[in-house]
């Protein structure tokens, strides 16, 4: 009677496979290989990788030399994630904080984008608006002087300040815009 023998990965011919498998892509997605190592890590590890922790089995395998023990490997590659508050866990949750770290500035700088679009195209029409009646009118855009000391700064400096007293909308998007909204 022959000893019952563990059942390892077979190859076509029956042999135990001693290579690295694509088919583990599949249930690790956390996988990396390097042909050139001929050697397997893990991507949240090797860049998450917290220093001073205390190590156990796999973790620095994965992230420094590389894991090679293709015979072991459907064992090693489930020990390495282990359980909910593994090393290796810790790494991607430190990889999920990035990504949505990053997400947020994204996110800011297009609502950011967004608002000063909108004040812009406030001013814009204010602007084109007071043009318009000018221009119907026949009257001159500027007067004799311009600064804001001016008691007459000109017909249109003079419109533009008359549509931001009555129109609140108006006067945020002029005084929001700094300098270049004068």
């Amino acid at each position: 009677m022959q000893p019952d023998l563990p059942s390892f990965p077979r190859t076509p011919f029956g042999s135990v496979s001693r290579a690295f498998s694509k088919s583990w892509y599949k249930n690790y997605t956390w996988l990396e290989y390097s042909e050139i190592k001929d050697a397997a890590y893990c991507f949240y590890c090797f860049l998450f990788k917290q220093p001073g922790r205390a190590e156990h089995f796999g973790f620095e395998v994965f992230t420094k030399s590389g894991y090679r023990d293709w015979k072991h490997a459907s064992k090693s590659l489930k020990d390495h994630v282990g359980s909910h508050n593994s090393l290796h866990n810790s790494c991607v949750t430190h990889y999920d904080d990035y990504n949505n770290q990053r997400q947020s500035v994204a996110s800011k700088f297009a609502k950011a984008t967004k608002e000063s679009e909108e004040l812009y195209n406030i001013r814009l029409t204010c602007s084109v608006d007071c043009s318009r009646y000018l221009m119907a009118q026949g009257m001159a855009f500027r007067g004799h002087d311009e600064s804001s000391a001016s008691l007459n700064k000109g017909n249109f400096r003079e419109m533009v300040d008359w549509v931001k007293s009555t129109n609140e909308q108006v006067r945020d998007a002029f005084d929001r815009g700094g300098k270049i909204a004068q």
